[in-house]
């Protein structure tokens, strides 16, 4: 996302850009602050892009065995 201080982002993860227009490298806090759901977005497929707060937890696993690979 880069570094906030090289793009000159503003409390709201936002910039003018060199086309000034105003955009979002993230979340804007106060969006974030004032939402009584978890949905931020929803994808082109119809599914719902959830923040799951600082109570959030990984679902990733490590699969044990050798990934296959691809016969031509």
């Amino acid at each position: 996302m880069g570094a906030a201080e090289i793009l000159g982002r503003d409390t709201e993860n936002a910039h003018v850009d060199e086309r000034k227009l105003y955009h979002y490298h993230g979340i804007s806090r106060s969006l974030y602050s004032s939402q009584s759901t978890s949905l931020i977005v929803y994808t082109p497929d119809r599914s719902g892009i959830h923040n799951g707060g600082p109570a959030a937890t990984s679902s990733w696993q490590l699969k044990s065995g050798t990934p296959p690979t691809a016969t031509i």
